[in-house]
C-alpha cells in the first residue's frame, strides 16, 4: 500500500474516532455527528480508494 494512502487512512481513522468520542460524550450533537460520518465515509473513502495502488479488480482476484 502506498505511504500516502496509509497516512491518509490513519488521519481519517483518527478524525472518525475523535468525532465518535465527542458524540458519545455529548460535546457535539448527533446531527453534527451524522454529517461528519457521511463526510468521512464518502469523501475520505472515495479519495483513498482513488489513491490506492491496487484496483478493486486486483483485490477481488487475489487469493485470500
Amino acid at each position: 500500500m502506498d505511504e500516502t494512502v496509509q497516512y491518509g487512512l490513519a488521519l481519517a481513522t483518527f478524525v472518525f474516532l475523535v468525532a465518535t468520542t465527542l458524540s458519545i460524550v455529548g460535546v457535539v450533537s448527533d446531527r453534527l455527528w451524522t454529517n461528519v460520518a457521511l463526510l468521512i465515509g464518502v469523501g475520505a473513502g472515495s479519495f483513498f480508494l482513488g489513491r490506492a495502488t491496487l484496483s478493486i479488480d486486483d483485490l477481488l482476484r487475489r487469493d485470500v
